[in-house]
């Protein structure tokens, strides 16, 4: 059986819809070698970060895919997916560890810098993880909540979302690897992903919980075996995460660096977000670290934040 995956384009913006028919064969890394099979992590304990942050390295990496780079995956390249190109950041970065958990946000309310009505609380649905009173779900990423609400609690902790270069650069390093993890096949210790069984049986997955009862997503930082290259822990699946901007197609620049420092793109009115890494409703072969993210609209259940910062100079 195959792996299709479709995409499309809805009112100009990107619109991935993930058509998933299973029988993969994971061998063949998108750099043309084998993946790594194992994180391989940095032992990133650097003092330049906040309590909370890891360093991520400024560096020049490749984005995206090109219809080869699938060779051995079965899978039909669409151009969401590329063209594989060359980005360098040009400054070292901190970003949280983690998926910002409900405490946090809710500290950051208590003392007046995130503003507003706040997520929809888990009294309104009971697939967000957000409440004043209930502290059940306190370790969980806070979701439900805005693009600017989510913008406003980076900003209240001195940063910013991270932009999709930064997230790409934080999820894959330098090998371009298929998963945050790696190479190997992704399972529950890697990721919280098809929370209740959608996508089906084996192999696509029988569902990392196995319930139609919120909440779907996980505390956050349990599935540690699925760190990126940096010790960054859920970056696929749980909730996904906004990024800076709006979603656009690539655009391939000239020049051994390639493009220098991409710039988040303006939304223009769009109510639709880019957000990365697929959600604990995310089928099992939906965390290709070269999908780009859905679109959503505000408020989504799948859809948290975590944030970056500058690091100190040394």
């Amino acid at each position: 059986m195959n792996v299709r995956i479709a995409c499309i384009r809805r009112a100009g913006r990107l619109a991935p819809a993930l058509v998933l028919t299973v029988g993969l064969a994971l061998a063949a890394g998108c750099s043309g070698g084998d993946p790594p099979q194992n994180n391989n992590n940095v032992n990133n304990t650097s003092d330049r970060c906040p309590a909370g942050y890891l360093l991520v390295p400024k560096g020049t990496f490749t984005m995206g895919v090109d219809a080869e780079d699938l060779a051995g995956l079965d899978i039909t390249w669409s151009p969401e997916m590329g063209p594989a190109h060359r980005v360098t950041l040009t400054a070292d970065f901190c970003m949280s560890k983690t998926e910002v958990t409900v405490a946090e946000y809710r500290q950051c309310r208590s003392t007046g810098a995130c503003t507003g009505e706040g997520p929809w609380p888990v009294e309104q649905d009971d697939r967000c993880n957000f409440s004043e009173t209930d502290h059940s779900r306190d370790s969980h990423p806070v979701n439900c909540l805005t693009y600017e609400q989510a913008r406003e609690h980076c900003q209240a902790q001195g940063g910013d979302l991270p932009t999709e270069a930064q997230w790409i650069r934080a999820a894959q390093g330098d090998d371009r690897r298929h998963f945050a993890w790696g190479g190997s096949e992704p399972d529950c210790s890697h990721a919280n992903y098809d929370a209740n069984g959608s996508g089906g049986t084996e192999p696509n997955g029988l569902g990392c919980a196995e319930t139609q009862t919120p909440p779907f997503t996980w505390a956050t930082g349990s599935a540690p075996a699925g760190a990126s290259p940096y010790g960054l822990v859920d970056m696929t699946g749980n909730v996904a995460e906004y990024v800076h901007g709006c979603g656009a197609w690539f655009q391939a620049c000239d020049g051994e660096l390639g493009c220098v420092d991409p710039q988040p793109t303006g939304c223009d009115g769009d109510p639709y977000r880019l957000s990365l890494g697929g959600s604990a409703s995310t089928y099992r072969l939906n965390l290709f670290s070269f999908l780009r993210g859905a679109d959503t609209y505000d408020r989504s259940p799948d859809v948290g934040m975590r944030c970056v910062q500058a690091p100190k100079n040394r």
